[in-house]
Parts: C-alpha cells; sequence; structure tokens
C-alpha cells in the first residue's frame, strides 16, 4: 500500500510522511490518514496539513482531492487537543487514567479544547482551498450537518431556537461564516420515505447557510438528485456551466465545494460522481476520515476500476 509514497521522497522535510496511500483503483488515490500518533508532537492537524501540500498533480497528475468528511477531521483535531492537554483542559480521563493517549482512554472535553480545535478548523479549510487552487486540483469538502442554537428563558422553560445550520465544527462560533472558504458551498437534503429524494440546494431555504458564486441569471434554486451516475454526472455539468467550468479543460477553473447535510444524503456519490473527462486527466486524491469511507462504499461500482500491475 505505502511504495506509491516512495515518489515523495525528494520532498521537504515537513512533509515526512504519516498518512498511507493506496493507489489500487485507476481513479481514485485512497489516502488514510494516521488515527493513533506514531511519535510526538505529530498530530491530527499537522497531518491534514501534510496531505493537502503533498504534491499530487506533480506526482501522480492528480485531477481532484475530496475530503471526506472535513467534519469528523475537525473532530479528531479537537479531540487531539483534549488527549494532549494542549488546550489547557483538565477534563477528567476515562480508560487508563495514566495514559490518555492509549487506544482505550479517552480524555474528556472541556471549552477551551473547542477554541482550539475550532481555530485549526478554519486554518485547515483555509490551507484546503489554497493547496487545491496552488495545484490547479478540483477540490470538494464533504460535511456533516450542524446546527448553531441559543437557549433562551421564557419564564421557567428553556427554548432552543436554531440560528442556522452549517458544517459540522468544534465550538461552531463561526458555523455560519466557513462558506467564505469554498466558491460553493452546498447543503443537501433527502425527504424520501420509501425511497430516496435526494436534492442538491444552490439557495439557503433562511437557515441552512449556503453559497453558488455565479454570474449566470439560469441559476437554478435547487436540484434533483437521480440516484443514477450518468445523471450525477449531468448535475455537475449544468452546475459547471453556471461557474464557468470546463471539465476538458485541466488548466481551467476549478472546484471550490462544500457539500454537507445529514448521514445517508448521497454526498459522498455525487462528489465521487465526477464527469468522465476529469477521471481522464488524472486520478482523484480521496482522503478517508469517517472510519468506513476508505473503501469507497457509497461510490459507482464503473468508477472502482483496478489497476493492472
Amino acid at each position: 500500500m505505502n511504495d506509491v509514497l516512495d515518489q515523495f521522497s525528494d520532498r521537504p522535510k515537513y512533509l515526512d510522511k504519516k498518512f498511507s496511500v493506496d493507489d489500487r483503483y485507476k481513479n481514485f488515490l485512497r489516502v488514510q490518514p494516521l488515527e493513533q500518533p506514531e511519535d510526538l508532537p505529530f498530530d491530527p492537524y499537522t497531518d491534514a496539513a501534510r496531505i493537502a501540500l503533498a504534491p499530487w498533480r506533480e506526482k501522480f497528475g492528480a485531477s481532484t482531492i475530496i475530503w471526506d468528511t472535513g467534519s469528523e477531521c475537525f473532530n479528531m483535531c479537537q479531540r487531539w487537543v483534549s488527549m494532549t492537554g494542549k488546550g489547557g483542559a483538565d477534563g477528567p480521563t476515562y480508560g487508563d487514567p495514566d495514559d490518555p493517549m492509549s487506544a482505550e482512554s479517552y480524555k474528556a472535553t472541556r471549552w477551551q479544547d473547542y477554541q482550539d480545535g475550532q481555530g485549526q478548523t478554519l486554518a485547515l479549510m483555509k490551507l484546503w482551498a489554497r493547496a487545491a487552487a496552488r495545484q490547479n486540483m478540483h477540490m470538494i469538502m464533504i460535511g456533516h450537518r450542524a446546527a448553531q442554537t441559543d437557549s433562551i428563558k421564557r419564564g421557567k422553560e428553556l427554548t432552543i431556537v436554531t440560528n442556522g445550520y452549517g458544517v459540522d465544527m468544534p465550538g461552531q462560533k463561526y458555523l455560519l461564516q466557513t462558506s467564505k472558504y469554498f466558491e460553493e458551498y452546498l447543503w443537501m437534503s433527502d425527504d424520501g420515505y420509501d425511497e430516496p429524494e435526494i436534492t442538491l440546494h444552490l439557495r439557503s431555504d433562511g437557515k441552512h447557510q449556503t453559497k453558488f458564486r455565479s454570474m449566470s441569471k439560469d441559476v437554478e434554486t435547487s436540484l434533483p438528485i437521480p440516484f443514477d451516475y450518468d445523471e450525477m454526472v449531468e448535475v455537475h455539468r449544468k452546475m459547471a456551466t453556471w461557474r464557468g467550468i470546463d471539465f476538458s479543460d485541466p488548466q481551467g477553473r476549478r472546484y471550490s465545494m462544500c457539500l454537507y447535510g445529514n448521514g445517508g444524503t448521497g454526498k459522498t456519490t455525487l462528489a465521487t460522481s465526477l464527469p468522465p473527462e476529469v477521471f481522464e486527466q488524472g486520478p482523484v486524491v480521496y482522503v478517508a476520515y469517517d472510519p468506513a469511507s476508505f473503501h469507497l462504499s457509497s461510490t459507482w461500482p464503473q468508477l472502482l476500476e483496478e489497476n493492472t500491475k
């Protein structure tokens, strides 16, 4: 699995590899971040930065990088701050109280840990967007949906008021400002009961944060997402037309997209259903943070052609 990383041997020392890469598939380079520390001062933030800064286009001709999910990465960073005590917290350790770094231990989080985790989240979103732009790659970050809420006390009753939805991130203080890191900041919903009824929303409903930067007057409020690869490709083509993106031009404008929503709304399937000309330009770097995402089980089988060696 790690032989492919030998091609990074001439990179600067700060890019020393920690993550693993699997080049089994023709269309995807599967990247698995390190979950448990091998040494200090390594941390998930450093690993995520190294993945972003690795020369994917130069070494592999990669066309795209997908982060699945950004939310899991951000929460890993927050948990690591708690485990190392770098956030200044004194929360209890469950499992092995003498070794909060062990796999059997869980270090409880306190408010300052969320503050540091949030800072890392904002820094990573900026880094991911800029690193992909420098390499002229499409960038898609998949995120879980989180709600920003306030508690208002009316007499003896406590009322929870939802101010807005956005990507799940530690602390959520800047939840409604994260769209500034992306050109397309879109949310997905599934309103179906007996069968999927998935919708990609390009405009806000008053609560969900959205952004779709386009000078076209033809942009629709939402797009239905049929459960079919070819039709998902057409969804990408329609958005590309509105954004002025030519998928066949390897030097042209690129996606800088966030797709967020509840689990099971088809985010990964849509994100990986890129047009054939994108895969012809080079593989997709698929960064698997969610526990089951490394297996690409939400990707169409026809895209999972294996390399012949």
